[in-house]
């Protein structure tokens, strides 16, 4: 869902004109691939992290694999049913602005895919539900509203948007920490908090990356945030001196990259929103590193190994479908 905020009512463009639009244009049936563009293959191996960040938070006292295992699908299937819930709700504007996006070129029947979407949303509820859990079922209830405020009135008012979007991803820390532990301790919230912000900012980003770049002192903004609540995230840790180190080298090497990359790249927001949101993996590492201390040898390496993974995963798809 993220990087989709551009995507707001657009009053010059009226609902029965852009639904002309849709209907003239000749359907072509569209396979796997056309599913896939709705699902942004890049952006969905960022969705694992999150899960194993809030369990690594919220601390692994035992074996808990197949809780975890469970606790990603739902996250999964949530997450790809609030990006097709996005381009459901964005076919009119797609139709003028990305007429080749998968609903609006006629490749994926726009009833079709909103099915789709409601079937994973109940999906994701039903296996909340039978984990046995109460705090993990509540926690996958409320990301799915905010997933619908997103993609229903929360869209409309921009910065509404850019906060529920920044919760959706916080949110869904929250929901791996509730897998194994209590969801609003500190280093949960801290956690969450950093890719609140961190999303909230990329969805600035995002908006009206169609038609233009924004200005250059924004792309500084995540980098900022991570330079600024870094601190804050340690200091909610009692971690040892060593694993203390580690994140900071990581997050000065972070905050250098973002700055140096950050300026005027004409032509190429789409791109950039779909790398800084596959960077959200690496801000992923960052948080397992700063509570190694607290979690078993298995998890911590398996966690990390596993993150590796997904960007190198997410960097190769990104080849060929976009993550905005």
């Amino acid at each position: 869902m993220e990087a989709q905020l551009q995507h707001c009512a657009d009053p010059g463009v009226s609902v029965p004109a852009a639904a002309i639009a849709e209907r003239v244009r000749p359907r072509r049936a569209g396979g796997l691939g056309a599913w896939l563009e709705l699902l942004r293959p890049p952006n969905l191996f960022t969705v694992p992290g999150d899960i194993l960040v809030g369990a690594a938070l919220a601390g692994v006292a035992t074996q808990k694999v197949v809780p975890l295992l469970t606790a990603v699908l739902v996250s999964l299937l949530l997450y790809g049913s609030g990006l097709m819930l996005n381009d459901f709700m964005d076919r009119h504007v797609d139709a003028r602005e990305r007429p080749g996006r998968p609903i609006p070129s006629g490749r994926v029947d726009a009833t079709n895919a909103c099915a789709v979407a409601v079937a994973l949303m109940g999906t994701a509820i039903i296996l909340s539900v039978l984990a046995g859990v109460t705090r993990f079922w509540v926690m996958a209830a409320v990301l799915s509203g905010l997933i619908l405020l997103y993609d229903g009135p929360a869209r409309k008012i921009p910065a509404a948007g850019f906060v529920v979007m920044g919760l959706c991803r916080g949110c869904n820390v929250m929901l791996g920490a509730s897998i194994v532990g209590s969801p609003v301790s500190v280093p949960v919230l801290a956690g969450a908090g950093m890719e609140t912000l961190y999303i909230l900012c990329v969805s600035l980003l995002a908006r009206g990356e169609v038609d233009k770049s924004p200005a250059p002192w924004k792309w500084a903004l995540p980098a900022a945030i991570i330079g600024g609540a870094g601190p804050i995230m340690l200091l909610s840790l009692p971690a040892a001196p060593f694993t203390t180190m580690v994140p900071l080298v990581i997050l000065v090497a972070w905050f250098a990259a973002m700055l140096i990359a950050s300026g005027p790249r004409t032509g190429r927001t789409p791109k950039r929103i779909g790398l800084l949101i596959r960077g959200l993996v690496l801000l992923q590492v960052l948080l397992i590193l700063f509570a190694l201390w607290q979690n078993p040898a298995w998890f911590n390496q398996g966690a990390i190994g596993i993150l590796i993974l997904m960007f190198l995963a997410a960097e190769g798809l990104a080849r060929r479908f976009h993550g905005s």
